[in-house]
């Protein structure tokens, strides 16, 4: 996508996106497109299996937990997933999906679409990525379980200006920690999502996302959307509480960032991204971010003819994922929905911290690839805990045999705690 120019702030990406970057991108990148098409053969027919991952692994007694991987820990020793889809006519489609690992399970990838490009319905667990980042997602990834979901989008943009759209409800897990009437109630909060971008002009796009949790328990249902306007389009009034509102009038929890990405063409392909981050309003003002977060990025696709290379950073301020009237904060089933961060720390602490990775893969050969990334977080201690700076290192080689890989993967590191683990293994993908 980076050397076709295509500047993608979300994820999945559409598989019809992909094919068409393919036509740009191969006069510069022929091993690249052949691989791509290799892949994307799977879906141009009317059912058959999108993927299919088998992993097995020895593994260290500690467990931490795993970036990005719907609730894994490193003390998981074999997983399993899959995807079948099936096109049932030009505007129905269904998918089901799901993974069974040692630690747990879920039904990620299991949903059905209906409707044309320019507007789509899914419904159920359909995974999603709110970010231009690689590595991390400050209001949506996939780092926690997949929750189910109802969502309009496109992916075929609408006018010049490129637009893309996704807009989406469900519910998160339950949670005993929903604050109401001086008390705490019990319930499963109510989750809506948003997503606009556009392209300006080719290879630059800007992008605005909103996340906003509100019911649960005693706190109202999902449908009982009666200040859930008033909250859309002033959130400094509806989740701020003072001497006219108290604190069982609040809206519930909202986060918002905007993203960028610009993809540079040419010999040295480039491409440069960040995400800006509020978890809450500033200074009474409903346009400025409190809590802020800011992450960027730059990836190098070619920087030699088998190499490339990606580095990012991440820095966030107190009050990520936590919540004075959602004790657990923004999770489901125990996990942050965002950044992998804030599932490194004690339970409930609102601190900041920054981050950092870097990643290479190395095409040995046509069917032989090394992939290597290295990460460093620091979590602040003000919350009342000296933390250590974690770090871990992954490293993955795979082999390419038909339509198949199989290859050995392995991880070392130490949490922020101080405690060591890893994490080493045998794959075969499809």
């Amino acid at each position: 996508m980076a050397i076709a120019g295509d500047p993608i702030l979300t994820r999945p990406i559409p598989a019809a996106r992909a094919l068409a970057a393919t036509e740009k991108a191969c006069a510069k990148a022929s091993l690249l497109c052949k691989q791509v098409k290799t892949y994307l053969r799977r879906y141009m027919k009317p059912d058959g299996f999108a993927y299919f991952n088998l992993e097995a692994s020895l593994k260290s007694d500690e467990a931490s937990p795993l970036a990005n991987k719907r609730g894994q820990e490193s003390d998981n020793a074999a997983t399993i997933n899959a995807q079948l889809y099936r096109q049932l006519g030009s505007y129905v489609g269904v998918a089901l999906g799901g993974e069974y690992r040692e630690d747990g399970e879920n039904m990620d990838g299991t949903y059905s679409s209906y409707g044309a490009d320019w507007m789509q319905l899914d419904v159920g667990y359909r995974p999603r990525w709110l970010s231009p980042m690689q590595s991390s997602a400050m209001l949506w990834s996939t780092n926690a379980e997949t929750p189910f979901t109802v969502g309009i989008s496109n992916y075929q943009p609408l006018t010049d200006l490129n637009i893309r759209y996704d807009v989406f409800a469900g519910q998160l897990s339950k949670s005993d920690k929903i604050a109401f009437d001086g008390g705490l109630t019990s319930g499963e909060p109510c989750v809506v999502g948003m997503h606009l971008s556009l392209e300006p002009v080719p290879g630059v796009s800007f992008g605005a996302n909103r996340i906003m949790q509100f019911g649960g328990g005693d706190r109202g249902k999902c449908y009982e959307l009666d200040n859930f306007v008033e909250a859309l389009f002033d959130p400094k009034s509806a989740d701020n509480f003072g001497a006219e509102k108290n604190s069982d009038d609040e809206f519930g929890n909202q986060l918002a960032s905007i993203t960028g990405r610009f993809n540079a063409r040419g010999p040295f392909p480039w491409s440069a991204y960040f995400e800006y981050g509020g978890e809450d309003t500033s200074l009474g003002k409903a346009y400025r971010f409190g809590n802020q977060a800011l992450q960027a990025g730059l990836y190098l696709p070619s920087i030699h003819d088998d190499y490339d290379l990606t580095i990012e950073f991440a820095e966030w301020q107190n009050g990520w994922y936590v919540n004075g009237l959602y004790g657990d904060g923004l999770r489901n089933d125990g996990n942050v929905l965002g950044h992998w961060a804030g599932d490194r720390r004690l339970d409930g602490a609102g601190i900041g911290g920054r981050s950092i990775m870097a990643a290479s893969s190395w095409q040995i050969k046509a069917n032989q690839l090394m992939y290597v990334e290295l990460r460093q977080l620091k979590q602040q201690d003000y919350g009342g805990f000296n933390y250590e700076v974690g770090h871990d290192i992954s490293m993955r080689y795979s082999i390419g045999l038909d339509d198949y890989l199989v290859g050995v993967q392995g991880m070392l590191g130490k949490t922020v705690f101080g405690e060591n683990f890893y994490q080493a293994g045998v794959f075969t993908r499809w």
